[in-house]
C-alpha cells in the first residue's frame, strides 16, 4: 500500500511537522485536516523560500519556515551538485538519508514554524494550518525539490550549458 501522505522521505519529513511523534495524545483535528486537503479545500497554495501561503475555505493561512543556516545551505548545494541529472523537481530519497545522517533536518520542528490564520482557534496549528501542511506534504511527495527550496535559496551553480529556454528558440531558424 502506498502512503497517501509522506510517500517519499522528503514528504515524510514534512509529515512529521503536522504529525509529530512526541505527543501525549492524538490530535483530533488531523483526520479533518487530511480530508480537507484531499477535497481540494485549499486554493492559492504558494511556496517560496521561507514562506508557505494558502487559502483554506475562507481563511488565509501563512506559515513562515526558518531557513537553513549558511553552512547547511552550502552542504546541500554541494550534495545537489554531485547528483546525476534527474527530472526537474526530483530528488532521490538517498539524498534525504544523507542529510539526515549529517544532522540536517529537512523539515523544521513544528514549534519553530510561525503560523498565522484568521480563524478563531488560538492554537498555533489550527485546522487550517494543518490542512495547509498536509497539502505541502503532498506537493513535496510529487516534487521533492520543494523541500529544499522552502528551507532557503540553495545555489547549485551554473545551469547546463546545453539547455536553452524554449522561448529563446527561433522556430524559423530551428527548422531552417
Amino acid at each position: 500500500m502506498i502512503a497517501e501522505f509522506g510517500a517519499t522521505a522528503w514528504g515524510h519529513a514534512w509529515l512529521r511537522t503536522a504529525e509529530p511523534t512526541r505527543v501525549t495524545r492524538p490530535n483530533p483535528l488531523l483526520p479533518r485536516a487530511r480530508k480537507l486537503s484531499r477535497d481540494d479545500s485549499v486554493t492559492g497554495l504558494t511556496i517560496v523560500p521561507g514562506l508557505l501561503t494558502a487559502t483554506v475555505g475562507a481563511h488565509q493561512v501563512q506559515i513562515t519556515v526558518p531557513h537553513w543556516p549558511a553552512e547547511t545551505l552550502t552542504l546541500v548545494a554541494t550534495l545537489l551538485a554531485d547528483l546525476p541529472p534527474a527530472a526537474p523537481g526530483d530528488l532521490p530519497d538517498t539524498l534525504a538519508t544523507t542529510l539526515h545522517r549529517a544532522g540536517v533536518e529537512i523539515a523544521p520542528p513544528p514549534d519553530s514554524l510561525l503560523t498565522q490564520c484568521a480563524c478563531r482557534d488560538r492554537r498555533p496549528h489550527c485546522l487550517h494550518v494543518l490542512t495547509t501542511l498536509y497539502l505541502l506534504v503532498q506537493a513535496v511527495d510529487e516534487r521533492p525539490a520543494l523541500a529544499v527550496e522552502l528551507r532557503g535559496p540553495v545555489i547549485t551553480g551554473p545551469a547546463d550549458a546545453d539547455w536553452v529556454p524554449l522561448g529563446e528558440v527561433s522556430v524559423a531558424g530551428f527548422y531552417g
